[in-house]
Parts: C-alpha cells; sequence; structure tokens
C-alpha cells in the first residue's frame, strides 16, 4: 500500500484506540477498502479509465521536484518512471509517448565507475538522458544531478569524473539550458567548472525559463561573470538556494550587482553559512522578498567567544531563520532591516526550555530597525517562550495582523529517571499559549488590535474553550487555524463552536498534529 494510504490509516487507528466501536468501525472500512482495490487491480476496471484520467495519472507519477524529494536510490542512476509506464500495454505506451510533460523531468544520480565509452552504466545513462531530452520537447525541464563525493584514491576520482560531467552536462544538458526550469546541482564538495565553461566558451547562452536554482556544496571557484550574467538575464528566475557557505563568496559577488537590471528575487535561501559571511550577503541581497537562513554556524575559533561584528543592514522584507539544536541570537544584534515585514523563527529540535533572550533580541531587533509600526507578521514555530514574552512582542509591534504560534509537543519531566529530580524542583513548564495570554487578548483591546489572521497550536493543558472564548471577544480575527498536541482534543462540543465561527464567515481550519 503506498504511502500516503497506510499514513492516514496507521493515523486513523491511533485515534481510533481510544474508543473501542471506532476501531471497529476502523476495521470495517479497512477491509472493505483492501477488498475493493483488489477487486479493481484483479479486473479490467482500470483500462476502462478514460485517457485524459490517465493522462493526469502519469503526469503525477512522472513529476518530480528537485529541491524537495528525497535523494535518489544510490543504486539507480536516474528515474526512469515514463519507461516503466510505457511498458505496461501498448495503450498505454501511446499515451506516454505523446505525453512530453511526462519526460521532462531528469534525475540524474552519478556513479564513481561511470564513463560513457567503457561503461555499460555510462552508455545507459546517455541514451535516457537523451530520451528524456527529445521526448520532451518543447516542455521546460527540471533537472537534479547527484555528484558522488570524493574517491579515497584522487587521481581515479579525477580520472573517472572529468570526462563524466563534461560529456552529460556539457555535451547533452546544456545545448537544451534554454528550456531548463527547476534546477538543483550537489557537487558533493567539488569545484563545479563544467557548468560554468560552457557560458565562457558560448557567451549567448541564456536561461530563459529558468524559475529555481539550487547549488549544494560547491568549492570557491573563480568569480564566473558568463554564467552569472545568463543568470541575470533569467527574467523568470525567483528563487535561488545555496547550501554550504563556500559557493557563495565567488558567485554571488558577481551575481548580486547583475540581479539590479531589474529582477525581484522572491526568495533566497542560504543554508549551512557562518554568521560573519551570512551578515555580509544579507547586506548585498538587494531586490528580495524573503531570505530564509539554515543552520548557521559560528566562525571557526568563536565557539564560547562573544561574537563581534560590524554592523549590518539589509533591504529583504521577510527573514526566515531555522535553528537546528541551538538558538544562537548573537548574530541578531548586529543586524537592521527597515524594510522588513514579517519575522519568522523556526526551531527544528526544541527543548523544553525557555530560549533565552529571544524575545527580548526580537524586540531591541525591532527598535533598532525601526520596523515597529510596520512589522505585519510573527510567526514562531518551535519555539519555546513565555507567554508574558509573547504579550512584550505584541506591545511593541501594535500593527501586527498576523501571529502564528506553534508549540512544540511538551517534553515531560517524566522522560528522566526519578532520582534526578527533586519535587521541589519541577517547574512548570514555559508555553506561548497559555489561559492568561487568551485573557489579556479577550480584555485588551489594544493588545494586537489590527490582528486579522492566527494560528495557534498548543501542547500545554489548556482547554479549547478558552481559546474559542477569546475568539469570541474577537470579531476581527477572521482567519484562524488551531491545533493541539500531541493528540486531538477537540471535543464534539468543540467542533460546534468551530461550525459557528465559519457560518459567521470566519475562515477556522484544524491544523493535523
Amino acid at each position: 500500500m503506498s504511502y500516503p494510504f497506510q499514513h492516514l490509516l496507521d493515523d486513523a487507528t491511533q485515534y481510533a484506540l481510544q474508543s473501542p466501536p471506532a476501531a471497529e468501525r476502523l476495521t470495517q472500512v479497512v477491509r472493505q477498502f483492501t477488498f475493493d482495490v483488489k477487486n479493481l487491480l484483479s479486473t479490467r476496471t482500470i483500462a476502462l479509465l478514460p485517457t485524459e484520467l490517465l493522462c493526469e495519472i502519469f503526469i503525477f507519477a512522472c513529476a518530480m521536484d528537485p529541491h524537495t524529494d528525497p535523494p535518489l536510490d544510490p543504486n539507480n542512476i536516474m528515474r526512469i518512471t515514463p519507461m516503466l509506464i510505457a511498458a505496461v500495454n501498448k495503450r498505454w505506451r501511446t499515451i506516454i509517448l505523446d505525453l512530453p510533460i511526462a519526460w521532462s523531468c531528469i534525475d540524474i544520480n552519478f556513479h564513481v565507475g561511470i564513463e560513457v565509452r567503457r561503461n555499460k552504466y555510462g552508455l545507459i545513462l546517455a541514451n535516457l538522458i537523451q530520451l528524456h531530452l527529445d521526448r520532451s520537447l518543447p516542455r521546460p525541464l527540471s533537472i537534479r544531478l547527484r555528484i558522488p563525493p570524493r574517491s579515497p584514491d584522487r587521481v581515479l576520482h579525477v580520472l573517472l569524473m572529468k570526462p563524466l560531467t563534461f560529456y552529460f552536462i556539457q555535451t547533452l544538458l546544456v545545448p537544451h539550458c534554454a528550456r531548463w526550469r527547476h534546477v538543483s546541482i550537489d557537487v558533493c564538495g567539488k569545484k563545479f567548472y563544467p557548468l560554468y565553461l560552457p557560458f565562457e566558451i558560448m557567451p549567448s547562452l541564456r536561461l530563459p525559463m529558468l524559475e529555481t536554482l539550487t547549488i549544494e556544496n560547491a568549492e570557491p571557484d573563480p568569480p564566473q561573470a558568463p554564467f552569472c550574467d545568463a543568470l541575470a538575464e533569467a527574467t523568470s528566475l525567483k528563487h535561488i538556494q545555496f547550501k554550504g557557505g563556500k559557493v557563495v563568496l565567488p558567485l554571488l559577488e558577481q551575481l548580486q550587482p547583475r540581479l539590479l537590471r531589474g529582477q525581484q528575487i522572491k526568495t533566497v535561501v542560504l543554508d549551512g553559512f557562518r554568521y560573519d559571511t551570512l551578515l555580509w550577503n544579507l547586506a548585498n541581497l538587494y531586490k528580495v522578498d524573503r531570505v530564509i537562513c539554515c543552520d548557521m554556524e559560528l566562525p571557526p575559533g568563536q565557539f564560547g567567544v562573544q561574537l563581534e561584528l560590524p554592523p549590518t543592514s539589509s533591504s529583504v522584507r521577510t527573514l526566515t531563520a531555522v535553528f537546528g539544536w541551538q538558538i544562537n541570537l548573537r548574530w541578531l544584534k548586529f543586524l537592521t532591516a527597515s524594510k522588513l515585514q514579517a519575522i519568522e523563527f523556526i526551531h527544528i529540535h526544541p527543548t523544553s526550555l525557555a530560549t533565552d533572550g529571544l524575545s527580548s533580541a526580537i524586540i531591541e531587533f525591532c527598535n533598532r530597525s525601526q520596523i515597529t509600526t510596520s512589522l505585519r507578521r510573527l510567526v514562531l514555530k518551535g519555539v519555546v517562550m513565555w507567554s508574558s514574552d509573547v504579550v512584550s512582542i505584541l506591545r511593541t509591534v501594535p500593527q501586527l495582523e498576523e501571529l502564528i504560534l506553534r508549540e512544540p509537543v511538551g517534553q515531560s519531566v517524566t522522560q528522566f529517571p526519578n532520582y534526578l529530580f527533586e519535587m521541589d524542583d519541577i517547574q512548570e513548564e514555559p508555553h506561548m499559549i497559555s489561559e492568561t495570554f487568551c485573557m489579556r487578548l479577550s480584555c485588551d483591546e489594544n493588545l494586537g488590535a489590527k490582528l486579522h489572521t492566527m494560528e495557534f497550536v498548543w501542547s500545554c493543558d489548556l482547554s479549547v474553550d478558552a481559546v474559542l472564548d477569546m475568539l469570541d471577544e474577537r470579531k476581527k480575527i477572521v482567519n484562524i487555524a488551531l491545533g493541539t498536541r500531541p493528540f486531538n482534543r477537540f471535543g464534539p462540543s468543540d467542533m460546534e463552536r468551530v461550525v459557528a465561527l465559519r457560518e459567521e464567515g470566519r475562515t477556522c481550519c484544524l491544523v493535523p498534529n
């Protein structure tokens, strides 16, 4: 059974265990569903599906987002979904051959041992790429390339990989660069001159359809002006992602001045940059709506040392900071962003301890950037903070219109051995969403007076009624999303009140766990 169906059934089983009648009913539904699926696959019913529906199914099966899909199986050299569909029967083969969009995704997993002239895998891969390129005409291409890490034998690695990358990239893919739409390249810590060299040889090459570009783990290369010129002429380019901070120094230095010609980049993702390099890039990201900073690192020798950086200003409108195991906010005190309209802090691996200084850092940053009256959106996901700190932030930015608060799943002290704690030492865990916070929102109309969008997902023992009572008082909040963790605590009476909110013309949805 496919993963989405299995995932839904597992969730339904978990909830059904809380009610024996529901568990019995779920068993009957699953049994009937399995029986119906077997009957469908064992008869000619699927052969009677109309061609239009089969086309939609094939497009969905062959689609690939090169930026979000999981890595290709290391044992495969390329995705061959269209080939598998074409091998089912004559009708499906006829349909898939007349469906160029199904062949427009090229997902290559280079092996160190692949060589075009001496290895059968190289010949197979070359034929597959050429087949996809021919049959996808004239559709835009989505391309994902993964170069293997360096072999212990460096000489052998160079001898094998150099002809491979030159042939597949420069001979097969670059001539079709006018059709590139989504490109993701992971070079595993190597220089990637095979991508740059064709643009130096043929400066007329352009990327008119390019919308997204991701370059991962590339070593510093000399400035590649022709390649950056081609990117600057890509008027459709909206999203750029750099993973691994080394690539930024030569590439962004060349790219940024060229982007001033008229492009409006929507999103730039800086993943794995050092704090000092990160601030330099924020200062140079002109005409960029949103910057996402992930897994920021300390400069060498700065661990445990007070970080000192020169003041930096940026013109971004949305700043998203994604933290891993630890939240480090020292870089924020050196940054100003006078045009900022949205701040987002996301903690992927939160703990039950409050993040020291986060609220004060946000308030200080807003005051220093003079955005207390212009900030419109605040997102705190996975952040551990007291509700009184959230109130302080709301008083600092009175014009806030959207408030997104998602608490992490609470970590109980019972997960640790009892002898580590005395009963007097156990204190209440901090929570952003509490009964006191809801009462303040209900009683003080000036607190978040401009709010019209609110998302609350809480993991404490706060009753659903307390949140719904607050929403009954705050009629201006019309876009609502609610959720509880680690399991759903919305009872029948709560659902009736949610329906009543919808009948008032307000949007109210429940956030899955």
